[in-house]
């Protein structure tokens, strides 16, 4: 709901002018952070951001009532000539679970996806990103979008019927269940893409395709439980589900459902929520440490988001969903303290038991956090370093500019790997510098050009 824009615009140019004073008021029980006033999200609160209410843009409830009006402009005429290091933070308690039980929970994800939209005002410490700086629209946007803290990769991991079969990466949109070679037709960014205030992920796969996201800012759990909290419709499938993974190792490559032994990364604690159960498993060096699933089941509906809540030492792990504590188990110690988060979407031919819909493909993801310090982004790479990253097709060997790269997991034929290699932050590097080679062992290297290319550093 909008106030005319004309209105909008005569007040705000009343404020610039100092003909019209307004004295800050807030409804009872909101909670909306000084830093909201700073719309345009420049570190500072000026007429420019006053203009941006007045011009309605998506951005412009910037006291999250749903209505962009005269109050809009009151709370950030109210904060005129203050300054942010952050303008989204604040610290205040952690939603209680009975203010997220009344905060649309099982709501269908239909027209604003985002509630509750301003989750971040309420979660301390960490990383918090409750996405509503993204348009509330259902226009699709790329995403992340340029700037945004994450990382994503969309794969196929192709294992292909023969050699002479050429791989393809991008998923296959059921490619090979369709005797024409035709498919259904894709959403303009079918991968990842943001609307109505959240992210959304949609792959379907032939054969067994990712999505996954890597949160740039790691998480720290030493000495502490830490707590990892996001919102997301827990599908009930064995072919399309979520993943969960905390690793202190780069990669844009997981373990692929048909080859499990084949363990990407090299270390990791991953959690499965597939089928309505629990999976997960310690992995160190590459050799599972422990694994656990347990009976406990929830049955997740199509396009109604849960809230997860993960409560994660070294050894212990607690998993909740909608408040409700679904596993509290003991597992092998990860050996790591901090890791960065990853959030997937994974596929393994759904149309194989008729989950064919484009709906059934789209998961929603919102209101993604974390507690603990807040620590550097990609601060896992060593200042003065940088992490070349990048995926290649059944190879034995890569290199960057001569400097051997190291496999992400162990080698596989017919299989994307994800490859990383540390230089100097100084030095330049491009896809070019990448050399990629099949040994004798009969592997196949049909595209040896170097898939998601990514430099990491501080």
């Amino acid at each position: 709901m909008f106030r005319p824009a004309a209105a909008l615009a005569a007040t705000a140019a009343a404020l610039i002018l100092g003909t019209l004073v307004f004295v800050q008021t807030q409804s009872a029980g909101a909670i909306v952070p000084p830093g909201q006033a700073d719309v345009n999200q420049d570190g500072q609160v000026t007429a420019a951001d006053l203009s941006l209410v007045a011009s309605a843009s998506d951005r412009a409830d910037v006291n999250g009532d749903g209505v962009v009006d005269d109050a809009d402009l009151q709370f950030v005429a109210a904060h005129m000539g203050e300054q942010f290091d952050d303008p989204a933070a604040t610290v205040t308690a952690m939603p209680t679970a009975a203010a997220m039980a009344t905060a649309a929970v099982g709501a269908a994800c239909v027209s604003n996806c985002g509630d509750p939209r301003n989750f971040c005002d309420s979660w301390s410490g960490g990383f918090c990103d409750d996405f509503r700086r993204k348009a509330s629209g259902s226009t699709q946007l790329p995403f992340p979008a340029t700037g945004d803290p994450y990382s994503f990769s969309c794969m196929s991991s192709t294992n292909t019927a023969s050699a002479a079969d050429q791989p393809y990466y991008d998923p296959s949109m059921n490619r090979e269940n369709f005797a024409d070679g035709s498919a259904p037709a894709l959403l303009p960014f079918p991968c990842a893409f943001s609307a109505n205030e959240h992210f959304m992920t949609r792959i379907e796969d032939g054969q067994f395709g990712m999505a996954t996201l890597r949160l740039h800012q790691p998480f720290d759990i030493t000495n502490r439980e830490g707590h990892v909290h996001f919102d997301i419709d827990l599908k009930t499938s064995a072919r399309r589900y979520v993943r969960f993974l905390l690793s202190p190792d780069l990669t844009k490559a997981i373990v692929d459902d048909r080859d499990e032994e084949t363990t990407v990364p090299r270390n990791y604690f991953s959690l499965f929520f597939i089928n309505g159960r629990f999976s997960s498993s310690v992995v160190r060096d590459g050799v599972t440490q422990s694994s656990f699933n347990p009976p406990t089941t929830y049955v997740g509906t199509d396009d109604v988001r849960d809230h997860v809540d993960l409560y994660i030492t070294r050894t212990h792990v607690r998993i909740v969903v909608n408040g409700t504590q679904m596993v509290s188990t003991d597992v092998a110690d990860m050996e790591f303290d901090r890791a960065y988060p990853y959030l997937a979407q994974v596929s393994y031919n759904p149309c194989k038991t008729a989950e064919c819909a484009n709906n059934l493909q789209t998961f929603h993801w919102d209101n993604v956090a974390f507690d603990g310090p807040k620590l550097p982004m990609n601060s896992l790479t060593p200042a003065g370093a940088q992490d070349v990253i990048f995926n290649a097709y059944s190879a034995t060997a890569c290199a960057v500019n001569g400097v051997a790269a190291k496999p992400t997991g162990m080698l596989s034929d017919f299989r994307w790997q994800s490859w990383v290699v540390r230089v100097p932050a100084s030095a330049t590097v491009t896809p070019a510098d990448v050399t990629c080679t099949a040994g004798g062992s009969g592997f196949h290297l049909w595209d040896a050009v170097p898939r998601e290319f990514e430099i990491v550093k501080q």
